[in-house]
């Protein structure tokens, strides 16, 4: 699983410490990294279903910062046609970005993007509201996502017993 949270940032040097700090604050162990202009800040984090591993990235040219976080799962080829009707109907109402799947390897992941503007004040409250949103929302769905890729449920009984609480033993 991954996303992606894409902002345009003034001044690179004000995004170090605060990225530093979010990763002190929520106790995530972190490494550093420097590629050309691109500072790398490789991280682990546990969540309930599992263990996310990811980096931010800043890129001090285009002043950027870009966060990608994985949590690992391939869908076995015949079964992404049904995972892929599962994302479609999970993303329907999602307003921060989206679960995506690449049908040449199966590998499912979650994205979403933000714009900072320089007006923005609060964006570095807006930078840990993403990143634990979309830690959550790959923890809440990644069971979902594994019982469609590996089970013999459809994507519209994985979700009603999710979402709903349906009882399976009733369908």
């Amino acid at each position: 699983m991954c996303y992606f949270i894409g902002l345009n940032i003034h001044d690179n040097r004000t995004m170090e410490k605060p990225i530093k700090n979010l990763f002190n604050k929520w106790e995530i162990e972190y490494e550093t990294s420097k590629e050309g202009i691109i500072d790398f800040y490789f991280f682990t984090s546990w969540i309930e279903s599992g263990v996310a591993n990811g980096l931010i990235a800043i890129n001090k040219e285009e002043q950027q910062v870009m966060l990608h976080a994985t949590q690992s799962t391939f869908v076995p080829e015949n079964r992404r046609k049904e995972v892929s009707e599962l994302l479609v109907r999970i993303n329907y109402d999602d307003y921060l970005g989206g679960f995506i799947m690449d049908f040449e390897d199966g590998h499912v992941g979650y994205q979403c993007g933000y714009i900072w503007m320089q007006s923005d004040v609060n964006y570095l409250n807006v930078i840990e509201k993403y990143f634990i949103e979309s830690l959550s929302k790959l923890n809440y769905y990644f069971p979902a996502i594994l019982k469609v890729s590996y089970g013999e449920k459809g994507a519209g009984q994985v979700l009603a017993e999710l979402i709903h609480q349906v009882d399976p033993t009733l369908n």
